[in-house]
């Protein structure tokens, strides 16, 4: 499918590099599942795997300047998302910012959402209370911050049925980060439909 979507946009004239960031598909330790160390009850880890993300990709478009590339698109989904939404925030030359289905909340993402259930039965059990977490939101919440790009570049994108990474949460992230556009999808944190309105909704701003 991603190849699809690629050839897509090489028609329309852009190069396409997918981006395995920490702990997802080639990089997956043997045994766990894709993304499954990505957000756990390690919080220094997980500290530690957004700054990583957030690096490489920088370092990604340092490297294609040089080759004389100027304007960049972001795409990203979930974790991809977030780790798009803290790119916005130290990097200026984005063509279009597509967020979908971002994890923005964090207080949410560790304390209620029911894709961390295991991750609170841990924290709880290592006597880490919520009060301890929220004094480092701001430096891994987008929803703590605003972002270097023009906000106008930023497409939200979230599901109508998401619990993972919910359309309040991205509503709130979007009227924060004013002059970026909320698109609402029929679906849930996963699907296919998302992706193709996505790519419709940036072909229709010229993006």
């Amino acid at each position: 499918g991603y190849r699809r979507w690629a050839a897509r946009f090489n028609e329309l004239g852009w190069n396409a590099c997918f981006v395995h960031l920490p702990y997802h598909y080639s990089r997956v330790p043997r045994g766990y599942w894709n993304g499954e160390l990505a957000i756990t009850a390690d919080l220094i880890r997980n500290a530690e795997g957004l700054r990583q993300g957030v690096i490489e990709v920088r370092q990604l478009i340092a490297a294609l300047r040089k080759r004389g590339c100027s304007e960049f698109g972001l795409l990203g989904t979930s974790y991809g998302g977030w780790i798009g939404a803290l790119l916005a925030m130290v990097e200026r030359d984005f063509r279009f910012v597509a967020l979908m289905a971002p994890i923005v909340n964090v207080e949410h993402a560790v304390w209620e959402s029911p894709a961390t259930a295991f991750m609170r039965r841990e924290l709880r059990r290592k006597k880490i209370e919520p009060s301890l977490v929220a004094r480092h939101f701001h430096l891994s919440s987008p929803v703590h911050n605003e972002p270097l790009c023009d906000a106008e570049r930023v497409l939200f994108v979230a599901g109508e049925f998401d619990s993972i990474a919910r359309p309040a949460d991205i509503e709130k992230i979007h009227q924060k980060w004013r002059g970026s556009e909320l698109l609402r999808v029929r679906q849930g944190h996963f699907g296919y439909r998302m992706l193709r309105e996505t790519i419709a909704r940036l072909k229709e701003r010229g993006l």
